[in-house]
């Protein structure tokens, strides 16, 4: 222990605890000054520069969080309490490897000193982060350690399926959510939004939706639960069913500004503007000087300004001519009335293009006579019976038919989007076009590729490993093939991101060494990743596009990480954790 670690008070000093809770009260300007005037009296005070990334951590400063928390660690002498406060910190940053080097390091400093209990709880944690950290086989090895100890433990059977849900292991999670509410129907609570997630994975429609709706009454006015309940449905298209719970949530007394917030990127998906704005006054009215109003206005400055100039491109009726099919734009999903715009602007955006529209059989005929003047082939294919995790076999079937249909009509470069994604930047096919040629000389980094595919920063990521956005993808034609010739997924939960990219390296012969390392290589190897700005990205689906540069992510892979001109803000690299001995507990 240093004198300076020694000289570290117990407990954070009340000028700092006055400091957090004008924080927490919603002043972040003023809290970040008068800690930064504690600082300059006490530079060496770690429970300063811890308390300046609670602040920053609260503004969604992420990158200025880690790196004030790192310095706290590197000041205090960390207690237990601590320890669990810094691995929470870092697992609402979304950096799970930093959670588990952090819970690991407590385990291993304060094991003796620890009950048999808190031993437990840790090692949970620790599961846990390492499943969202795809660090699967430690994570599955250490529950069923915990669950060898305490097999009767509903709480320790959600955090089994917790941690294998995390880790891409539908089977085993899907099992523990059952063994977890035969010993308490109430683990629900715990396990509710994973549990239905399977369920709905492995075509147990009306069992999930029973699931569903005992979980969102078990889990009362936890609003960050609600969120995370609208966001399921969502995904799975229950838009209706998501407006409904929302509403519910608003009709309390004092609803929660980020409830206001949510509810207006739902109307602004649906091209309700004014509506919209209405519940963003209420936002701002309700949370004034929070984190939130940042998101606010940048759903007011951006998504409504960008929903307006695609309506106004998508206006422009279209002229016959012959189109190229030198580059050809693949536009894949569902076809429904709110995303009519998005596709229609495409042809205004791209006059000598050829495009393709890649949906399914079921669409409503009328809106695909309304769409036959702006695009010149529509592929119509069958729903397969098991969408997959996150609705990822339908991903791959529409968008690998498209695909198919481009190669047919002899295309030589295909940009494969979303029919809610417009790109408002102008000449972005040059643009994309010009990345490859860049990088072509540079391209040959597996055996069987070409070149690399453009892909954007938008949720490409370097935890979980291997995670690259697939927002859209630019690029050669057979390289765009091999991308989305990844096999339908029968058994595993893992973000389709993942999926996608592990198969798009099977396919061009990459091998994948599964540590942080080589998951920012095989990003590097395989993709070209452009800033989402750059290229104007309008996303019905997240109306602010630059939700998650707001965010800070601590593992995202910007243009700048991608081309190492930055290094990664992620600096926790274990390629594996070192093996965790377990202290019995008591039954």
């Amino acid at each position: 222990m240093t004198a300076t670690q020694a000289a570290q008070p117990l407990s954070r000093p009340p000028e700092l605890n006055a400091v957090l809770h004008r924080a927490r009260s919603g002043d972040i300007a003023g809290a970040e000054s008068e800690c930064r005037a504690y600082l300059a009296v006490h530079p060496n005070s770690g429970w300063a520069q811890d308390t300046l990334g609670l602040i920053y951590s609260k503004a969604m400063r992420v990158n200025l969080a880690k790196a004030a928390f790192s310095a706290a660690v590197a000041s205090l002498n960390p207690d237990l309490s601590f320890f669990e406060h810094l691995s929470q910190a870092w697992m609402a940053m979304h950096a799970p490897l930093n959670a588990a080097h952090v819970l690991h390091k407590a385990l291993t400093q304060l094991g003796s000193s620890l009950t048999p209990a808190t031993v437990h709880r840790l090692q949970a944690d620790l599961a846990i982060a390492l499943g969202h950290a795809e660090q699967s086989e430690q994570a599955q090895t250490l529950c069923e350690k915990l669950i060898a100890l305490a097999p009767s433990d509903a709480k320790m059977w959600a955090v089994y399926a917790r941690a294998m849900f995390a880790a891409g292991q539908s089977g085993p999670a899907l099992t523990a959510c059952e063994k977890a509410k035969a010993l308490d129907p109430n683990s629900i609570a715990d396990t509710g939004l994973i549990y239905a997630n399977l369920l709905s994975l492995y075509g147990r429609a009306d069992e999930a939706a029973a699931v569903r709706k005992t979980r969102f009454e078990l889990i009362g006015d936890d609003t960050e639960a609600r969120l995370k309940e609208i966001d399921a449905l969502e995904r799975e298209g229950a838009v209706g069913e998501a407006e409904d719970l929302w509403r519910k949530s608003l009709a309390s007394d004092q609803p929660p500004a980020p409830l206001y917030t949510r509810l207006a990127q739902n109307l602004l998906r649906q091209n309700q503007t004014a509506a919209a704005l209405s519940y963003l006054d209420k936002a701002k009215a309700s949370a004034p000087d929070t984190q939130t109003a940042s998101i606010i206005r940048v759903l007011e400055r951006s998504a409504i300004q960008h929903s307006k100039r695609v309506a106004e491109l998508a206006g422009i009726l279209p002229v016959a001519r012959p189109y190229s099919t030198d580059n050809i734009i693949v536009i894949r999903g569902a076809v429904e009335p709110r995303f009519m715009d998005t596709i229609k602007y495409n042809r205004a955006a791209y006059p000598n293009c050829a495009i393709v529209l890649s949906t399914w059989r079921s669409t409503d005929s009328c809106l695909l006579n309304q769409l036959g003047p702006y695009v010149d082939d529509i592929v119509l294919n069958d729903r397969p019976d098991m969408p997959g995790s996150n609705n990822i076999n339908y991903q791959i079937a529409c968008a690998a038919a498209g695909v198919a249909r481009a190669c047919e009509l002899q295309a030589k470069r295909i940009l494969v989007t979303r029919t809610d994604i417009a790109f408002l930047a102008p000449n972005v096919l040059g643009t994309l076009s010009a990345l490859i040629d860049a990088e072509r000389p540079e391209a040959a980094r597996a055996p069987n590729l070409s070149g690399r595919l453009v892909i954007c920063d938008l949720f490409t990521l370097l935890a979980p490993l291997y995670h690259a956005s697939d927002i859209f993808c630019y690029g050669l034609a057979e390289d765009v093939a091999k991308y989305w010739s990844t096999a339908h997924m029968t058994d595993a939960c893992r973000r389709p991101e993942v999926i996608l990219v592990r198969g798009f390296a099977q396919a061009v012969g990459r091998t994948l060494k599964n540590d942080v390392a080589d998951s920012l290589a095989a990003l590097q190897n395989l993709f070209i990743v452009q800033d989402s700005e750059a290229l104007g990205l309008y996303w019905q689906k997240y109306p602010a596009a630059a939700y998650s540069a707001l965010m800070e992510n601590t593992t995202l892979v910007s243009a700048e990480v991608w081309s190492g001109k930055r290094a990664p803000l992620l600096n926790v690299q274990p390629a594996s954790m070192p093996q965790i001995n377990l202290v019995e507990t008591s039954k």
